[in-house]
């Protein structure tokens, strides 16, 4: 088995990687999870490079073939809390610094591309939390709301830094990250930590409070809360995201469990959302359903006959990787890339130019 480095791996610090988790898999896996071996390794580079890291794992790892057959290899790196004998687990990780992959046709050297995920080098960022439902509340809602929808210092929010990327085996995307958790006071989060990407990742928030959650990417553009240098969170009341879960069992089942809330919002003036907003995918990346927020006390999205957003500007996205998703609305169109992790629903606030 041998590392191949990347032709850009000089432009990622990779000294805070120290542990590297080893999964070859059988015929079987990840269908059957007991038909694969994995070793985890605690390192200590003696650099900063991809180089050092392969370095440091040279002629470490000794795996048994799995009962069904060798299948896959899969490496990954991490930085943080100690991976290796108090987490075994793919949610809630140390940050994931690279992954390497290869499927094996027997081959001899099994070769594995590493791919970088993130840097080391950690950035502050400034978050602004803001509850889906509360901001399309209301006969007639707009950005008034965000104050009611911001989370307050009594519910105790948290919000972790990490990364939603493909699994390297299975369908689905994976979060990995929430190595700290930062709380959220006076309406923010002041966080530091890896944002500088590698390839088919996203950075994401893992945030919530004592009645919320989400974990999201960060898309660049226009906020309708957010100040001047910080970053939108949407969030989700946790008892209408459990309803939802069950809204269209077949799509949750074919897009491997990614939904994500989206609201389409207009980007000047009183910002509101928008009704009669339409948005497409590629079939083969997800699916639309347009929806509107519960009503009445009752915690049940209701299904819209109209293929459009109503006045809450919604629609749910399943999906299970990156899927470019084209919002047309009021004569002006946006293609956005969303995805969701087949742990927990995605939510994003959409402003259209």
């Amino acid at each position: 088995m041998e590392l191949v480095l990347p032709a850009n791996g000089s432009a990622f610090d990779a000294s805070c990687v120290n542990s590297v988790k080893v999964i070859v898999g059988g015929q079987s896996y990840p269908a059957d999870p007991m038909d694969a071996q994995s070793q985890c390794l605690d390192i200590a580079p003696a650099g900063s490079s991809f180089s050092d890291v392969r370095d440091a794992i040279r002629n470490k790892v000794n795996l048994s073939i799995p009962r069904g057959g060798l299948s896959t290899v899969s490496v990954l790196g991490f930085a943080g809390n100690p991976m290796c004998g108090a987490v075994d687990k793919e949610e809630d990780t140390p940050d994931l610094i690279f992954t390497a992959f290869a499927q094996y046709v027997g081959d001899s050297p099994l070769e594995l591309p590493l791919t970088p995920n993130l840097s080391c080098t950690r950035n502050p960022v400034t978050i602004r939390p803001i509850e889906l439902f509360a901001m399309v509340s209301g006969a007639a809602p707009t950005d008034s709301n965000c104050q009611a929808a911001g989370t307050t210092d009594a519910l105790n929010g948290l919000i972790g830094l990490g990364t939603i990327r493909p699994r390297l085996v299975g369908a689905g995307m994976m979060f990995t990250g929430d190595e700290r958790e930062f709380a959220v006071m006076n309406g923010v989060a002041m966080a530091t930590g890896p944002t500088q990407l590698g390839t088919n990742t996203c950075f994401a928030l893992d945030s919530g409070n004592d009645q919320t959650d989400s974990i999201s990417c960060v898309v660049a553009g226009a906020a309708v809360c957010a100040n001047a240098g910080e970053i939108e969170n949407v969030v989700v009341r946790d008892d209408i995201d459990s309803k939802a879960q069950q809204f269209d069992i077949a799509a949750m089942t074919k897009w491997h469990g990614g939904m994500a809330y989206v609201s389409v919002w207009t980007s000047s003036g009183i910002k509101t959302p928008i009704q009669g907003a339409t948005a497409t995918v590629d079939p083969q990346d997800g699916s639309i359903e347009y929806v509107d927020p519960p009503v009445n006390g009752s915690t049940d999205l209701s299904r819209r006959t109209v293929q459009s957003t109503g006045k809450s500007g919604l629609f749910l996205l399943y999906t299970d990787t990156f899927a470019k998703v084209t919002i047309t609305a009021n004569g002006k169109s946006r293609t956005v890339t969303l995805t969701a992790s087949d742990a927990h629903s995605a939510a994003y606030i959409v402003v259209m130019p």
